[in-house]
């Protein structure tokens, strides 16, 4: 067997019986176990479940047990679904208790920041009549991660930066810097209590986190260091089935072909699909739909060609940093604002299907929409997410059987809330930190609410056919749309987009290319700054800075520019394509992943 870290590799030989397919994610250990699960007969979901049990064992810097969970799955028929297991804000919390506390914002970590954790209890629903394969064979391969298994890289460097945090807590301490000093890149990480706690759940399955023994040990912990949280309220939370928002992005409109972000596709369409409230998909929509338009617009006018990733970065940028303001704004758990009024307010028109027919309906633009574009980089009053960093994990797997799942898990900051709960070896996220304590904001904190999420898993469809074009996830905080959008342009055959562009690049030539992200990515950013890699196009770099925006230069493949993951049908008939679905994998070199194809039985 053969896998390639940072990109793709076909694996050989045996094993593959009906569950060949493909997986990505940001640390090698776990594409394995995903592709352990396609050998031994599973599907994409199953893939998608093993892969992210293994993850919270090896990537906990990134993603935890006691972390949250929001996916894309598409079925064999070419519905998609998204779950969201999102959790709740504490219950017998108030806003009024956290002000006399904390002042007039939540603080960045601490016993304060933990929600209910929805993660654990998202895999059971996303098993639920597509799963193949038993909770025994799911987690074993974390269980067993979890015993032991060398330090990444990025789990190391995460130690160093944030170590303070992890000496503060005993339970962090004691995993993290057992000899008083922070474990080192290949030194074994062991967490004895959590591959027990996987063992329960293999056994009895997801539902024993939340009911039970295991659920009275983590919630007498938490309680111990000041949380309300009680057992009742961690019974009673169930993630949700709900139906995701698109954009349809169009190569013909009104007869004139050629003239959008997809020209050069012929007739097709493409259906660019997300997650909705409360998290931040919408932002992704808002900025490809606008780019369309834009691009539509120059060439009606016979103007310069749009190069939204090389001389026109600038306009980009300003589209990311409008997403930004209208995010901060308004992002909410819709039983605050609903779907539908938070899209009127993003400039989506209400829309669940927020294609305006196919991206090129009118150009009437909301109240918010307005604004936004006064918030652009020449004006004042632009308004982060707090807080910029986010530490996530995103994968993706697709089997041949026609599943596929782009799957977001985490613990918001790197190591999240910093509490770790001993007896069971959890770590718990700090998502409650995204709360407003402004009981006028959309956001605000209330009992039960669920806080605003950066996580948002992509799929790409052929809006015709409901075929797959990709599947895309990725890590990167506020800048995950931003991400994703330089993933589809560098896919997109019509705009120019810069060097080694196009819908010919493969799957591991698109993570790998330069990226930028707008806004406050680090300590001493603004919501003005652009964090550029150094191998970005001079005339990206030119029309960023001319835009207004602050130039901070980071190393190529740096992880402030995410880890993302891409899965792509190889066409039938070209290039590596033998008989039945081929696959094109890649995992972003910017983390410590892999990606695995696993072809049928010979």
């Amino acid at each position: 067997m053969s896998n390639s870290r940072g990109g793709g590799a076909v694996e050989g030989g045996a094993g593959a019986v009906a569950g060949s397919g493909a997986v990505a994610t940001s640390h090698h250990l776990a594409t394995e176990a995903g592709a352990e699960a396609l050998r031994a007969g599973g599907n994409a979901v199953d893939a998608a479940i093993a892969a992210a049990a293994a993850l919270c064992a090896v990537y906990p810097n990134n993603v935890a047990l006691g972390g949250d969970l929001v996916a894309l799955v598409r079925a064999p028929d070419g519905t998609v679904t998204f779950v969201n297991a999102t959790g709740r804000a504490v219950r017998d919390e108030t806003l009024e208790g956290l002000r006399e506390r904390h002042g007039d914002r939540m603080p960045d970590r601490g016993i304060d920041t933990v929600t209910v954790p929805g993660g654990v209890r998202g895999w059971s629903l996303l098993a639920q009549g597509r799963a193949r394969l038993g909770w025994d064979a799911l987690l074993a391969p974390a269980a067993r991660l979890a015993d032991e298994h060398p330090l990444a890289r990025s789990v190391a460097a995460a130690i160093v930066e944030d170590g303070d945090a992890l000496l503060a807590d005993p339970g962090c301490r004691a995993i993290f810097a057992p000899d008083g000093r922070g474990l080192r890149e290949g030194e074994p990480l062991r967490q004895p209590a959590l591959a027990a706690t996987l063992r329960v759940l293999a056994t009895h399955g997801p539902d024993a986190f939340y009911e039970g023994p295991l659920v009275e040990a983590w919630v007498a912990g938490l309680r111990r260091l000041g949380s309300r949280i009680t057992a009742e309220e961690v019974a009673a939370f169930q993630p949700v089935l709900d139906a995701p928002i698109s954009l349809v992005l169009a190569d013909a409109v009104d007869g004139e072909h050629g003239t959008g972000l997809v020209a050069g596709l012929g007739a097709r369409s493409l259906e660019i699909i997300t997650s909705p409230p409360n998290t931040q998909g919408f932002s992704l929509l808002r900025t490809l739909r606008e780019l369309d338009r834009l691009a539509r617009r120059r060439r009606s006018e016979g103007g310069a060609e749009l190069d939204p990733l090389g001389a026109g970065a600038g306009e980009l940028g300003r589209l990311f940093a409008e997403g930004n303001a209208i995010r901060a704004s308004v992002l909410a758990d819709p039983d605050a604002l609903s779907t539908g009024e938070l899209l009127t307010r993003a400039g989506l028109r209400g829309r669940h299907r927020a294609d305006d027919g196919g991206a090129t309906g009118s150009e009437t633009d909301t109240d918010t929409e307005a604004h936004a574009r006064s918030a652009a980089p020449d004006a004042d009053g632009l308004h982060p997410i707090r807080p910029a960093r986010g530490d996530t994990v995103g994968l993706a797997a697709v089997s041949d059987d026609g599943w596929a799942v782009s799957l977001v898990q985490s613990a918001y900051w790197s190591f999240g809330a910093a509490v770790l709960e001993p007896e069971t070896g959890v770590l718990f996220q700090n998502r409650g930190t995204g709360f407003s304590l402004d009981p006028a904001h959309p956001a605000a904190f209330a009992p039960g609410r669920r806080p605003p999420h950066t996580l948002m898993p992509v799929l790409v469809l052929d809006a015709a056919d409901r075929s797959l074009v990709a599947v895309q996830s990725t890590m990167g905080g506020q800048a995950q749309p931003q991400i994703h959008a330089q993933l589809l342009l560098r896919q997109l055959g019509g705009a120019s987009v810069g060097a080694g562009a196009g819908a010919g690049v493969g799957a591991s030539a698109v993570t790998r290319a330069p990226r930028f992200a707008i806004g406050v990515q680090a300590d001493g950013d603004t919501p003005l700054t652009a964090t550029i890699e150094s191998d970005l196009p001079d005339a990206a770099k030119r029309s960023l800075s001319a835009a207004g925006f602050a130039l901070r230069e980071v190393p190529p493949h740096d992880e402030d520019l995410g880890h993302a993951n891409l899965i792509r049908p190889l066409p039938e008939g070209g290039a590596g394509y033998t008989d039945g679905p081929r696959w094109d994998a890649a995992s972003d070199p910017r983390s410590d992943g892999s990606a695995i194809v696993v072809p049928p039985r010979p």
